[in-house]
């Protein structure tokens, strides 16, 4: 006796990386590239909001290697307009990008499942 195809196909999507900043106007500011990001896309980050942004620019952000590279640091010491203030560890749910990035990874979970088909082909 036969048995039914199974078709299994897992959706790969290659890795992709952000970071953003939510303004208090509610405008969403993202930097996405194929990869991770590191410390010469922070740095193309502030620029962008350095340009973007008029008067002082308080960056709130996770206490993340990235955030506190030595780079970096030397950059914000360079541009007075920029703050950091770090969230408390282990407290992502102050953080108002996270709730962007939960329901992106929803959504994108979604799209990406692993679909199994039980044809009755059989």
């Amino acid at each position: 006796m036969g048995q039914t195809p199974i078709v299994t196909h897992c959706y790969r999507w290659p890795k992709f990386s952000a970071i953003s900043g939510v303004s208090t106007k509610g405008k969403l500011y993202i930097f996405v590239r194929a990869g991770t990001i590191a410390t010469p896309q922070v740095l193309v980050f502030l620029r962008h909001l350095l340009r973007h942004l008029r008067g002082p620019v308080d960056l709130l952000w996770d206490r993340g290697s990235i955030h506190r590279r030595r780079e970096v640091r030397a950059f914000l010491a360079d541009h007075p307009r920029l703050h950091v203030h770090y969230f408390p560890a282990y407290a992502p749910e102050l953080n108002p990008a996270e709730y962007v990035w939960a329901q992106a990874d929803h959504e994108l979970a979604m799209a990406s499942r692993t679909i199994s088909v039980n044809s009755a082909l059989g």
